[in-house]
């Protein structure tokens, strides 16, 4: 499966995949033929803050996570550029159920 090629030296992972012969979209398409997965996205469902608190409500968790970074927002490097994933994510956090069923490989009786 061929995909966009990643800037070189600004992603460590890619370049050690690509020395072992591989790529993040092989891994994908091994996925997707594995396990039946017809899409992949990061999803943060649970955390644990600074104080030792858990956070397992996904909602509260994008909200929380959220103003987090606009209280942060002078200390991250290139927020504007980040701005859209972090958008994303809480968006994902706060509309999106995690599924945390066993993924089926297709082998199981």
């Amino acid at each position: 499966m061929a995909g966009p090629p990643h800037p070189p030296g600004r992603r460590p992972l890619y370049q050690n995949m690509a020395k072992r012969g591989r790529s993040a979209w092989d891994d994908l398409a091994n996925m997707r033929n594995q396990f039946g997965v017809s899409r992949l996205y990061p999803m943060i469902y649970a955390a644990r803050d600074a104080r030792g608190q858990e956070w397992v409500n996904q909602a509260t968790l994008g909200l929380r996570m959220a103003l987090n970074y606009l209280i942060d927002r002078p200390k991250i490097p290139h927020y504007d550029s980040a701005r859209g994933n972090i958008l994303t994510l809480t968006r994902r956090a706060v509309y999106h159920k995690a599924d945390l069923r066993p993924v089926r490989t297709g082998q199981e009786p």
